[in-house]
């Protein structure tokens, strides 16, 4: 295994790490304190008014694992009752959600229409604002929350592990996409949650994440096979043991890692 870093050494911007070794590795640039990685792990901490994007490419064997951890109890189909493949569309009707949106359905994909605003805090139990996954965790899970070039979605939670957008699946691919704003104020609450056990886990994110609670990441990625993050705004994180973006694949033989 070896790392190198394409370009003018000086540039301190962009590093590849190649081979298929164990994974346990460090580079100049975590001496510097941009990034710290470990065993396929990427952490990046964030400095206020961060702006980046961050692409993270990975295979690896397709194995059954458990999902990190389990969303908070919510109420569910706010959108409407789906079934298995279905498509929900939430609207500015349901404003401002205040028990969030949340489904247990296999194959789902929600979408978020513009102008949609979720704010949970103050609600007894602390709901997240999007949360999807399937029954016993099984299928690909798929959310579109706001669109590029429209005003974008405001999403507000304030609850310990009350998440911004959350959406796991212990069998399937997970994507999230989302536009507008996100903040949380709790414990463990981080801004977009997405793991997936057997399939691309991707995230695309455009707008800012602002996070205050301790163990609280702007943008928290796992999964086994291909993971992919790219944020275009800014990550600001407050409380201790709270990264800007943590992707993390259990089985990388290559990877890069740019900011912009």
């Amino acid at each position: 295994m070896r790392l190198r870093e394409p370009g003018d050494g000086n540039a301190g911007r962009r590093l590849w790490l190649t081979g298929a070794g164990d994974g346990r590795w460090k580079s100049r640039m975590a001496q510097e304190g941009s990034i710290s990685s470990h065993a396929g792990l990427i952490v990046v901490p964030t400095p206020p008014r961060l702006k980046r994007s961050l692409l993270v490419g990975a295979s690896g064997l397709a194995l059954a694992i458990g999902i990190a951890a389990a969303p908070p109890a919510l109420a569910l189909d706010e959108c409407g009752i789906a079934n298995t493949g279905d498509t929900v569309i939430c609207t500015t009707a349901g404003n401002n959600f205040p028990n969030g949106i949340s489904y247990l359905v296999i194959d789902l994909t929600i979408v978020v229409e513009d102008g949609v605003v979720i704010d949970t805090t103050g609600a007894a139990g602390e709901p997240g604002g999007i949360a999807s996954s399937g029954v016993a965790n099984i299928g690909n899970q798929v959310v579109k929350a706001g669109t590029e070039g429209g005003p974008g979605i405001i999403i507000t939670t304030d609850g310990a592990f009350a998440e911004g957008i959350y959406a796991h699946s212990g069998t399937g691919s997970v994507a999230i996409t989302f536009f507008g704003a996100i903040s949380t104020a709790g414990y463990g609450a981080r801004g977009i949650d997405a793991q997936g056990a057997l399939g691309p886990v991707v995230v695309v994110a455009d707008g800012d994440i602002t996070t205050k609670g301790y163990n609280s990441a702007g943008i928290y990625t796992f999964g086994q096979g291909p993971v992919a993050v790219t944020l275009t705004g800014a990550i600001s994180t407050a409380g201790d043991k709270s990264y800007g973006i943590r992707a993390y694949s259990l089985f990388i033989p290559s990877f890069g890692a740019e900011w912009v």
